[in-house]
């Protein structure tokens, strides 16, 4: 068993997160010259790249493939509310305002877009952690230790992983254009908007959090699994000396 490769996973989890920032209050007030709603910041780190089996490279193309083309879908189907928003905010006398207004229209799908694509990195590195894992209990086992706990948080990792990329997907297919009918309106047209982005962006990012845990515990276990084997000394029968 290779201490080194625990040694990478340690390092992998440490540097790992998983951060979404968001306004205070995940309102847009009057006078605001930025939006109040900030991406995630995913830094993701591993000192040495793990390889990908061809099934799971697959996988990950299959998962990538799926998001784009909701993306693609979601914005295509957009394009009218998008035109209609423009047109509004044409109308609009307050510059300052309008200008907010614009920047938000484009914010909104600028960080869904971003966070998105992070969460599906995080994803592939929480399925390339856990395969190899999962590998590595195998030939663990094979040399008589128990990995019974290992391999149910194995379990419960996949299935977490998959909820993730399941909220991922959705996340990835939603569009946020605000409704404006009139600009006296346009703030709360605005902060409904980012309210509703706010509370989905929230339960993707916990999805995607469960499961960065879920791994986390996968790597703890092989941890304790693969320490006791090498605690763990026979201890001669007392019979054997019987006679000596």
């Amino acid at each position: 068993m290779r201490t080194k490769y625990n040694f990478a996973i340690a390092v992998f989890l440490v540097l790992f997160t998983v951060s979404p920032v968001f306004a205070h209050d995940g309102e847009v007030h009057e006078g605001a010259t930025e939006p109040q709603v900030l991406p995630a910041q995913t830094n993701m780190a591993v000192e040495a790249p793990l390889p990908v089996n061809p099934v799971m490279r697959d996988a990950v193309k299959d998962l990538k493939t799926t998001i784009n083309e909701k993306r693609d879908a979601a914005k295509e189907a957009a394009k009218i509310r998008k035109i209609t928003l423009k047109e509004k905010l044409e109308e609009f006398q307050d510059m300052q305002k309008k200008a907010v207004m614009q920047r938000l229209d484009t914010r909104f799908e600028t960080i869904n877009d971003k966070s998105t694509q992070r969460w599906t990195t995080a994803l592939e590195q929480m399925t390339t952690i856990v395969d190899r894992v999962s590998s590595e209990a195998a030939n663990l086992e094979k040399a008589g230790g128990d990995t019974t706990e290992v391999m149910s948080a194995v379990t419960r990792a996949r299935t977490a992983i998959t909820t993730a990329e399941t909220a991922v997907t959705t996340q990835a297919g939603k569009t946020y254009v605000m409704s404006v009918s009139s600009e006296t309106g346009a703030q709360i047209a605005a902060n409904t908007t980012a309210m509703q982005f706010r509370t989905d962006f929230r339960n993707t990012y916990t999805s995607v959090l469960k499961a960065k845990e879920s791994v986390k515990d996968v790597v703890e276990e092989f941890q304790s699994a693969f320490q006791a084997s090498i605690n763990f000394k026979p201890v001669a029968s007392e019979s054997a000396n019987v006679g000596e």
